[in-house]
């Protein structure tokens, strides 16, 4: 559906959606202290996300699968 989830695991809450434009979501990573998500999409592109905000930092295009 285009979108990455970001899940309380403790309580099981939904925390916060973050919306792709134009692609389905297809791999997801988390920087070791947390403060990222970087989500690839079948668009071809790299997306980096503030994980506290869910601000959409950067994206970056051309990403070859």
């Amino acid at each position: 559906d285009n979108t990455v989830r970001i899940w309380d695991i403790n309580s099981g809450r939904l925390l916060r959606i973050l919306w792709e434009d134009e692609g389905s979501v297809t791999s997801v990573a988390v920087s070791p202290d947390g403060r990222y998500i970087v989500s690839g999409s079948e668009d071809n592109t790299v997306r980096i996300w503030n994980t506290n905000s869910g601000r959409l930092l950067r994206i970056l295009r051309g990403h070859k699968n």
